[in-house]
């Protein structure tokens, strides 16, 4: 793959470097690691013809992400991969036909007919309007309407209110849906901590738990507020839902590589949902929203 990046020789030999994709089409093998992209799925209009698969040397979407190791780390890291097998999900209710009701499928209409697929949450809700969170590569691409899918069978048109390219986060706007919205954690995990992923995958909706690895960081100079955790994210899965056991949100998943996922942590959601929420306020709307129960996993 010709023009794939090069780990810079001048970065510490304490610093480990995992590649992740944050592009709208690409599924990529890199050789030298089983690299899966979480990003979302894609499909063209009936009669249109096949969907153009492209690599991800075609994209931007190639990042590096850094992590500071140590051996008394990295012997930590394998402990919790060890912990890891039969981890406890939060037991939802009050699910619709075995999905999440907050957690949806996004469509974003691109150029030349193509549809692509990926996952958000709602967290929040107003008198008119629901807020949706997700990955900024998900809706990156859009040429024509971006929907949103929720399980009770609402189809809604969503507009884009805020990205930020270096956290992958996007916040949509919606018609008001019947769902409570799943509450922000008031605590960022920690290290060895329980985490469940969701997502609508390629079309089918899935959860998958695992323990929280290590905190690491988009670039050598920003802070380390993403999650890696030992749950592995599919393609379409991009933007979907980390949660903490007791049900709310921990993070917002971007990425997968060697059977774990990437994702920013809550207290960056939050701060990037800040200037939103100020516009407009949401709240949970437990009156007059479907509710959503919980008991923690066990």
């Amino acid at each position: 793959m010709g023009n794939m990046l090069s780990i810079n020789s001048r970065i510490p030999r304490r610093t480990i470097l995992s590649l992740f994709v944050s592009s709208l089409l690409a599924v990529s093998v890199l050789a030298t690691s089983d690299l899966l992209a979480a990003s979302p799925g894609y499909s063209t209009h009936a009669n249109s013809g096949p969907a153009v698969h492209y690599t991800a040397t075609q994209r931007e979407g190639l990042r590096y992400i850094y992590a500071t190791m140590s051996p008394s780390k990295e012997a930590r890291i394998e402990e919790i991969k060890r912990d890891s097998r039969n981890v406890p999900a939060p037991k939802f209710k009050d699910l619709i036909d075995g999905k999440h009701p907050a957690v949806v499928r996004i469509d974003v209409e691109g150029g030349g007919n193509v549809v692509y697929h990926g996952t958000g949450t709602l967290i929040g809700v107003s008198k008119e309007h629901g807020l949706v969170v997700t990955n900024w590569h998900v809706i990156r691409d859009a040429v024509g309407e971006v929907r949103v899918r929720f399980p009770d069978g609402l189809v809604a048109k969503a507009t884009v209110l805020k990205t930020d390219k270096t956290w992958d986060l996007a916040a949509l706007c919606t018609a008001r849906p019947r769902v409570r919205p799943v509450g922000l954690s008031q605590d960022v995990p920690k290290i060895g901590d329980a985490l469940t992923i969701a997502g609508y995958g390629n079309g089918s909706y899935r959860q998958a738990s695992g323990r929280l690895l290590q905190y690491c960081a988009p670039g050598m100079t920003e802070p380390a507020e993403i999650l890696e955790l030992t749950a592995a994210a599919r393609q379409g899965d991009s933007g979907g839902p980390i949660f903490a056991q007791d049900g709310t949100l921990a993070g917002v998943l971007f990425g997968s590589i060697s059977g774990t996922t990437n994702g920013s942590h809550v207290e960056r959601v939050r701060q990037f949902l800040e200037s939103v929420l100020a516009a407009e306020p949401y709240d949970d709307d437990e009156v007059h929203s479907r509710p959503v129960s919980y008991s923690p996993g066990n």
